[in-house]
């Protein structure tokens, strides 16, 4: 699963993902200040794996 395209899927203007639910189709209109620190979170997730990437490999 590419995470990056899903997190920001689900925060387009335009969601991407099923509609299913009437609570779907409540979505923010504008990029919230809160998403940009969800955003920094996932990046610096994504570079601590990126580092434990040999020790990864060693344990394969």
């Amino acid at each position: 699963m590419n995470v990056l395209d899903k997190w920001f899927g689900y925060r387009r203007k335009e969601p991407a993902g099923k509609r299913r639910l009437e609570l779907d189709c409540v979505v923010a209109r504008r990029w919230s200040p809160d998403w940009t620190s969800e955003l920094l979170t996932l990046f610096n997730i994504f570079g601590l794996l990126v580092q434990e990437e040999p020790a990864q490999r060693e344990l394969l």
